[in-house]
């Protein structure tokens, strides 16, 4: 059951790739981790007998099997290969210790489990690095991204992993229209978004990055 969430921009625009480029589908028998789960519009959307949110600032949306509690992704308090799905979208580039982060999250994916984690790559998002560094900052992230190669290597051999590149550049060129959009209504941020999400599609490009690792 489907709880009524409007989602930021941001975060609409990540639920569109997942779905509608990647193909993912929530299955009613998943116990589902979103890690930095922000609003709680992934946990919301999905059909999953379970759903838990950790954010260290977390909004709590009381609804029937959705949880959000307060905790750190490097000490996660879930005992081994609990989730089945686990989205980490976005969230490693705000950590200092991106191989401690990724090794607890993996602790707690089940056999069989799948991992969805993004992440922009390590290259300035906007043409001026100051500007870059700045939303950086206002953003809360500890460096700019990552390269596929260093996300890699924190992941056990027997681990099946998928790499996606993803162009992001009308997002990116249009990001202060729609945050100014977003003021005056959510949803035509959503519709801005969306108008993003079908130009990006069709470009080739590798300024940011999802992985999809299966255990």
């Amino acid at each position: 059951m489907k709880q009524r969430i409007d989602p930021h921009f941001a975060t609409y625009y990540r639920w569109l790739i997942l779905t509608r480029h990647l193909g993912f589908q929530s299955q009613i028998e998943d116990i589902v981790l979103d890690v930095g789960c922000g609003d709680a519009f992934f946990l919301s959307q999905q059909k999953a007998r379970l759903r838990v949110g950790i954010d260290l600032k977390p909004q709590t949306f009381p609804h029937e099997n959705l949880f959000v509690i307060t905790a750190d992704a490097h000490a996660l308090p879930f005992a081994d290969k609990t989730f089945s799905v686990i989205f980490a979208f976005d969230v490693i580039e705000h950590v200092l210790d991106g191989a401690s982060f990724t090794a607890s999250i993996i602790r707690v994916l089940s056999e069989g489990g799948v991992l969805w984690l993004s992440t922009p790559t390590n290259k300035p998002y906007f043409p001026s690095v100051r500007l870059t560094q700045w939303l950086m900052s206002r953003w809360g992230h500890k460096r700019f991204g990552y390269e596929a190669e260093e996300l890699l290597k924190w992941f056990p051999q027997g681990f099946s992993i998928q790499v996606f590149f993803w162009s992001t550049f009308s997002f990116r060129s249009l990001y202060f229209l729609l945050w100014l959009f977003s003021k005056m209504s959510c949803a035509l941020a959503r519709l801005g978004a969306r108008l993003c999400f079908e130009i990006d599609k069709h470009l080739r490009g590798n300024d940011h990055i999802f992985l999809k690792v299966v255990r």
